[in-house]
């Protein structure tokens, strides 16, 4: 009846830049959606700069196969300190991009890659008032 739209023309910010750089004949894998991605790229680099979370940085992601690798490897790469803020700052960002996947997908509208950026930013500061301490030691200092 109404139906859902195909999850290889749900992405354009997956919506139209897809379309203008090829993207669209990957599939929709959670590999090419939080990890290979052109647009979630520029997330994760611009997030991590803010953050100074090196181990999350695009660069530092080499030999990692699959999503669980890339998880795992993103982790050690942190400070055994900072591991738990890492961690904590790392599923903040997979969730906004998750959230901007379906933004996309279901109402046809996305954000800018600044202010995707600026969304986890925010969103950062609220899970730090709820409490997560962890997160709260590793964005210490940066406003």
């Amino acid at each position: 009846m109404f139906g859902m739209p195909k999850l290889s023309h749900a992405v354009s910010f997956l919506c139209g830049y897809y379309f203008k750089t090829g993207c669209h004949r990957n599939l929709e894998t959670s590999q090419h959606l939080f990890c290979e991605c052109p647009i979630v790229l520029k997330v994760w680099e611009g997030t991590t700069i803010l953050a100074k979370q090196a181990s999350l940085h695009p660069c530092n992601w080499s030999g990692m196969s699959s999503l669980l690798d890339w998880f795992k490897g993103t982790l050690a790469g942190a400070a055994p300190a900072a591991a738990p803020g890492t961690l904590a700052l790392a599923i903040l960002i997979t969730w906004t991009v998750w959230k901007e996947r379906n933004r996309c997908v279901l109402q046809r509208k996305e954000l800018t890659v600044p202010r995707i950026i600026s969304t986890i930013q925010d969103e950062a500061c609220l899970w730090v008032q709820a409490g997560n301490k962890h997160l709260d030691m590793l964005l210490s200092g940066l406003e």
